[in-house]
């Protein structure tokens, strides 16, 4: 097997952005021979490392020796597990196993691998296939090729779109224009299914054995171009996808000071009280955010007081996935403010100084 490493080409694209709350990033189903002690401890180990790569998003937790001591005492980190016997599949017995998300988030920050949280961007997926009998486009639950493509893009934590290829999606794109990984044509096709980002490519089925994938990620940050050759077909897409998720995770979820620090966001908009505790309730969900307090509240704006675990460009990355709040640009440039600094009731409401201001209005 041999995989060509991607490059990437910067270039802007624009289209609407679309977030998906992604279920099960701290479960994973392992197949297993039998329920025995040590099979399920096995398999344990297995587990806990696809979570923490989905968690996080990077496959570089594979190969950190410390986080993988730190993971090797499995047993500190199960929250359940049960055995599962598929109706469908041809394998056997499966256990899945559930992990605490406190203990898999505090072991990947104590080694500044930054936690990837629930709320993820939408992914249109367009694929050109050669199967060596026939050509053809994936589209929603069309083939099993597709039922196995979303199976891996679910292990790896990624929310994946596939298009319906009905009459608007056929005059928009034909199988050559993905074949050719013409990126205009898709992208603006992509926009119907309102995915911030496009992954698209070619898969073709070798002579002998093995595929070949060739894909393209394209979103407002750049183009991220990719190839890679495996036996089996599910590793050619885990391959693509595990890539695509740390581009993602890079722009989502970026290294940065794990430590808080504070940051002011003031928001334009806000009419009444259902609105303010709407947009409060939306920053505490955040997943940079480790609190929010207000700070003022004047006809039409509010001022915010949030913890930010990130830097404040995966903070903006994070709000531009939903449609609550919008950012807006200052006329003239931002100096640092002085605002009063919340304080428990009673206490005396003393002044600091907030070193940078973000303006937001309410979409």
């Amino acid at each position: 097997m041999r995989n060509v490493g991607f490059f990437v080409v910067l270039m802007l694209v624009s289209t609407l952005s679309f977030a998906v709350q992604v279920d099960g990033l701290y479960k994973a189903i392992v197949p297993v021979a039998t329920q025995s002690a040590n099979e399920r401890k096995a398999a344990t180990r297995k587990a806990i490392n696809s979570v923490a790569q989905k968690v996080s998003g990077r496959r570089e937790v594979l190969n950190n020796a410390a986080l993988q001591q730190t993971l090797s005492n499995v047993d500190a980190f199960v929250e359940q597990f049960q055995y599962i016997q598929p109706e469908t599949e041809k394998s056997s017995l499966q256990v899945e196993i559930t992990f605490q998300k406190a203990a898999i988030d505090r072991a990947l920050q104590q080694f500044d691998i930054p936690v990837w949280g629930a709320n993820r961007p939408a992914i249109a997926v367009w694929l050109a296939v050669d199967n060596g009998n026939k050509r053809y486009l994936i589209g929603e639950g069309a083939t099993k090729t597709a039922a196995l493509l979303q199976k891996v893009a679910f292990q790896s934590g990624l929310p994946i779109v596939l298009p319906l290829l009905d009459l608007e999606d056929q005059q928009a794109v034909q199988f050559n224009d993905v074949w050719g990984l013409f990126s205009e044509r898709i992208v603006q096709a992509s926009a119907r299914y309102g995915a911030k980002q496009v992954l698209f490519g070619r898969l073709l089925k070798e002579q002998g054995s093995g595929w070949k994938l060739r894909w393209v990620l394209v979103n407002t940050n750049g183009k991220f171009e990719g190839e890679s050759r495996q036996t089996y077909l599910s590793e050619a897409f885990r391959e693509s996808l595990s890539s695509s998720s740390e581009m993602l995770a890079e722009i989502y979820a970026p290294r940065g000071n794990m430590h808080v620090s504070e940051l002011t966001l003031m928001v334009d908009g806000i009419t009444n009280l259902a609105e303010f505790s709407r947009v409060s309730q939306y920053l505490s969900s955040l997943d940079v955010v480790s609190k929010v307090s207000w700070q003022r509240v004047d006809a039409n704006k509010a001022s915010f007081v949030i913890g930010l675990t990130g830097d404040v460009q995966g903070l903006k990355e994070q709000i531009a996935l939903n449609n609550v709040l919008a950012e807006t640009h200052p006329i003239a440039p931002i100096m640092p403010v002085q605002i009063q600094k919340p304080q428990a009731l009673g206490q005396q409401v003393m002044p600091y100084i907030s070193q940078q201001v973000l303006s937001f209005r309410v979409r």
